[in-house]
């Protein structure tokens, strides 16, 4: 299973029947990227994370687990978390929702890091997200997302990801009615809730840190041709959509 993602997606949201979607894969092959990171969440060893990208595509699996991946279609706008034992797939559209001036809460910090090896040719630059001095006197100071990204590095792909953030986003801030109140601090609300992945439209993560200590590394990445049927919806699953009524 996809620890990360689906748990992310999942946690605290109801489910609803919903008409389901397949797509037809073409024969031939496509161009598009592979990236391999090593993730951790609190109380799980570090495992591996595989993200193949095209120009249209996003999957993103377990290399050797068979149990289930995330597809998105940017065309469609649209994620499909599958599940293969369950024989079900989760769909989350983009939709529109209530913008929020997280400048009002946060500070954001963009500086080049000094004596960072480049990638690629592509300078290191630190992204971080913090809570403003007047909210952290009341929660203490706290640093919300820290990221090292290559600037500029393979804009093709930080932009299929940026959109793919986008649509995490605007559900989960229509779900964030079904979430109890204590647990929405300011850190959970910028970097959990409202994080539209401003940073991809910088570079290329090498080094994450989230504010719920989720981490993620980038071990390496490659062109390569990929089939079409990698990017294939499987027929005949349930589909559901969270429940933002």
């Amino acid at each position: 299973m996809i620890r990360n993602i689906h748990s992310n997606i999942r946690a605290g949201f109801g489910l609803i029947l919903c008409a389901g979607i397949v797509h037809a894969a073409s024969a031939e092959n496509l161009a598009g990227y592979q990236l391999s990171y090593e993730e951790q969440e609190p109380g799980v060893d570090v495992y591996a994370t595989q993200y193949l990208v095209t120009d249209r595509y996003l999957r993103i699996n377990n290399p050797g687990d068979d149990d289930g991946f995330i597809l998105y279609d940017d065309e469609l706008k649209t994620i499909y978390s599958i599940s293969n034992s369950n024989r079900s797939t989760l769909v989350m559209k983009l939709a529109d929702y209530k913008k929020l001036a997280l400048d009002t809460l946060v500070d954001t910090q963009y500086q080049a890091l000094a004596g960072a090896p480049a990638i690629s040719g592509m300078p290191i630059y630190q992204y971080r997200v913090s809570a403003k001095a007047r909210v952290a006197e009341v929660q203490g100071a706290e640093v919300c997302t820290d990221i090292q990204l290559a600037a500029g590095l393979l804009p093709q792909v930080t932009k299929i990801l940026y959109n793919y953030q986008q649509v995490v986003a605007s559900s989960q801030v229509n779900n964030l009615h079904k979430m109890p109140e204590e647990f929405q601090t300011t850190c959970v609300i910028a970097d959990q809730v409202y994080n539209t992945g401003d940073y991809y439209l910088k570079g290329l993560p090498v080094l994450e840190w989230h504010t719920n200590d989720r981490k993620r590394a980038l071990v390496d990445y490659k062109k390569i041709e990929l089939s079409a049927e990698t990017f294939v919806n499987p027929e005949g699953y349930r589909e559901f959509k969270l429940d933002d009524r």
